[in-house]
């Protein structure tokens, strides 16, 4: 894993069933949860059964109007993913970080998936194993490569998406929350059984663009409407009638604690409370709990900026300065 905490990655996905071009909404969508991978970013969109993708290091960056005529016509299309990055698995050196770049494609014999991606997969030797039974050459830079190989072998093996998803559901082990697009264009998102990792869904104002994304700020920044959290082991295609909805397995519900603590911004929402709702809650119990801290103490500081809330709640509760 390296010698720095190597966990989050921002998914956004969206798709208008009006075909207007969906690059602005993706690229504000990432925007937004720069925050979540800060080491490289990607586009892709989908038009006419092909695959258009821009993938680079750093941050997403900020687009002169002069250039986005550029990028229509780079990454055209109704549908697209897009993804931050922040290593999970695989080097780190600037070569290997662009090659494991999102989102990822895999295709064989006319079959062709794309994903965008954010976890760890555990099971990752046993996976490619079997995958290099079918792609003897195959070699990857990041656990999504693993994801998107094994869900075209069950595409490819049951021509079906629910039933292709729920086998990936029962052979991938650890954290999952993707969204994806499919040679035909079919837009679409799930999550592990234990729903670790986030993904929320929602739609436009005038009901013709669905989008996913990690972070609901991912939404706010569109003007989207918040409609749910993905349940944990749940499917959701988006089709001329919007979300389908599909329960196609169920564990122990494990969301990551991190999330609340660290990765995520604060103005994003988790279960019906902004995060920094939570973090001020954390510093307030942080007094309740260990009430000898206020006693010795004269003022209370933050330490990461992630902790600025927790340390409020800690102030609030206890009366030091902050």
């Amino acid at each position: 894993m390296g010698e720095q905490l190597k966990i989050a990655c921002g998914v956004f996905g969206a798709a208008s069933l009006k075909d207007q071009p969906i690059f602005p909404y993706i690229y504000w969508g990432l925007r937004a949860q720069n925050h979540r991978g800060h080491q490289s970013h990607g586009f892709l969109t989908y038009l006419n059964g092909e695959f258009y993708a821009y993938r680079s290091l750093d941050l997403v960056p900020k687009i002169r109007a002069s250039a986005i005529h550029e990028w229509f016509g780079r990454l055209p299309g109704s549908i697209g993913i897009g993804n931050v990055r922040y290593t999970t698995s695989g080097k780190t050196d600037d070569k290997s970080l662009l090659a494991g770049t999102q989102p990822v494609v895999a295709s064989k014999n006319g079959f062709k998936v794309a994903i965008s991606f954010n976890g760890n997969v555990v099971n990752t030797f046993q996976l490619k194993k079997e995958i290099c039974k079918e792609f003897p050459n195959f070699t990857y830079e990041c656990d999504a490569d693993i994801i998107c190989h094994k869900l075209l072998m069950e595409l490819k093996k049951r021509n079906n998406l629910e039933e292709a998803v729920k086998n990936c559901m029962e052979e991938i082990e650890g954290a999952f929350s993707v969204a994806g697009i499919t040679k035909d264009g079919q837009f679409f998102a799930f999550k592990d059984p234990h729903g670790i990792r986030p993904l929320c869904a929602g739609h436009g104002l005038d009901g013709d663009v669905y989008a996913f994304s990690s972070e609901t700020v991912g939404l706010d920044i569109n003007g989207f409407v918040r409609d749910f959290e993905l349940e944990p082991g749940e499917l959701v295609k988006v089709s001329e009638n919007g979300f389908e909805r599909v329960q196609l397995a169920k564990g122990r519900k494990a969301f990551c604690a991190f999330e609340f603590a660290y990765f995520a911004r604060p103005d994003s929402i988790f279960d019906t409370k902004h995060v920094y709702e939570i973090r001020e809650e954390f510093g307030r119990n942080l007094v309740r709990e260990n009430p000898e801290i206020v006693k010795n103490a004269d003022i209370v500081i933050s330490m990461p900026e992630t902790g600025d809330d927790a340390a409020f709640g800690v102030h609030e509760e206890s009366g030091l300065r902050w």
